[in-house]
């Protein structure tokens, strides 16, 4: 792991190799993470299932501030909560987030992927982060929040520099995530008052104080934000610098969820989040004392032949392909999985149908220098339009 924990740029772009090596060791200490490190898809499936041994309190590795403390309103919630309240919350939205639900919202979420993409005509090449990944996760999980079209330059401005204060800090600060999270929660605030459908009428109705909701709606609208803009930039960078497979999805656009499947795999934003161990266990055979800090590796389970043929290649057909790692397993299962594939799959329906041609604008690209938050920092493409705007219908 020291080529990836160190930020070593080639091995953040492509971990592949780093990840071999980690399951080729097995589960051992890093000093640097400061945790032991799970990279083997059974052993990071064992530890995931098993929410009673290892616990999810620190799940992102930075102290958590004390409840008492106003920044601690606007830091993911869902994520770090133990049962039975984890189970409660989730029970409250669940139905909203399942695949029949989130398919009732596939005419408005493909109606917001053609704007955006209309809205990069005609330019030849364009920063496909700032057009069209930042904007469509927001813009998607807004719509089944209930939340309205005029919040959306303010939501997405201070979900941002929420996002941007917390993802890979070693240490929450407070002048840095209270100042977008105090409006960011009395905007939210204000439209439970007001909420009449949507995830937000189902939150007011459901019994939870004021505070504590604005709080719970800050996590669904903030938490997969930028796991999903890092997935979509990753995914399209996947898809420009292969041409011939761009051709063969246009051509049969029956697999595209087999591609998001795949790039799911191959290029999950979120390569490992910690645990905690809550009693004296055993990971494969290596002791694991009580209290000790456990990093499992999706990103490295993701990878493993002992459960993936020819894991590295990119194969829009592989019959198993869903049963990735990227969002999770057990109680902690990404609520918004099936939104994320949905608004995915859209997107390059959309995307692949208006154009001929998608080229990265250079060969490589930079990548955060995080271990644990794989996120390309930007993403220009050279586009081919099939039809300009001004001709079309």
């Amino acid at each position: 792991m020291d080529d990836v924990l160190s930020g070593n740029p080639a091995a953040l772009a492509c971990p592949a190799g780093v990840y071999d090596r980690a399951r080729q060791r097995g589960v051992h200490f890093s000093a640097a993470m400061d945790a032991w490190v799970v990279s083997a898809h059974d052993d990071v499936l064992r530890v995931v299932l098993d929410a009673e041994a290892f616990s999810s309190d620190n799940a992102l590795g930075a102290p958590a501030p004390g409840p008492e403390t106003e920044m601690s309103n606007y830091l993911p919630y869902l994520l770090t909560l133990g049962d039975p309240e984890h189970a409660r919350r989730r029970a409250i939205v669940n139905r909203a987030f399942t695949p029949r639900r989130v398919a009732e919202h596939e005419p408005a979420i493909r109606e917001i992927c053609r704007r955006l993409v209309d809205g990069l005509r005609p330019r030849q090449e364009i920063d496909f982060v700032g057009g069209i990944a930042i904007p469509l996760p927001i813009s998607a999980i807004m719509r089944v929040l209930g939340l309205p079209d005029e919040d959306l330059p303010d939501l997405l401005r201070w979900s941002q520099e929420l996002v941007v204060a917390t993802v890979g800090v070693r240490e929450f600060d407070p002048d840095r995530i209270v100042p977008p999270g105090r409006p960011l929660a009395a905007r939210l605030a204000r439209r439970l008052k007001d909420a009449r459908h949507g995830v937000l009428a189902v939150i007011a109705r459901s019994g939870i104080p004021p505070d504590d909701a604005a709080r719970f709606v800050i996590d669904l609208l903030v938490a997969g934000n930028f796991t999903t803009t890092a997935y979509l930039t990753s995914a399209a960078h996947a898809l420009a610098r292969s041409p011939a497979l761009a051709d063969r999805l246009r051509a049969h656009p029956g697999e595209i969820p087999g591609f998001v499947e795949e790039t799911l795999r191959l290029e999950n934003p979120l390569q490992g989040l910690y645990r905690r161990a809550t009693r004296d266990c055993e990971i494969n055979g290596v002791p694991i004392a009580a209290g000790a800090r456990v990093l499992v590796l999706f990103g490295s389970a993701n990878l493993d032949p002992a459960r993936w043929p020819d894991p590295v290649a990119l194969d829009p057909g592989r019959t198993d392909a869903t049963g990735h790692l990227t969002f999770g397993h057990g109680p902690h299962t990404c609520l918004g999985s099936s939104l994320v594939r949905t608004q995915s799959r859209l997107l390059l329906e959309v995307l692949l149908a208006e154009t001929t041609l998608l080229r990265p604008a250079a060969e490589e690209i930079d990548y955060l220098p995080n271990p644990i938050f794989r996120s390309p920092t930007a993403l220009r493409m050279r586009i081919s339009w099939r039809t300009p705007a001004a001709n079309r219908g």
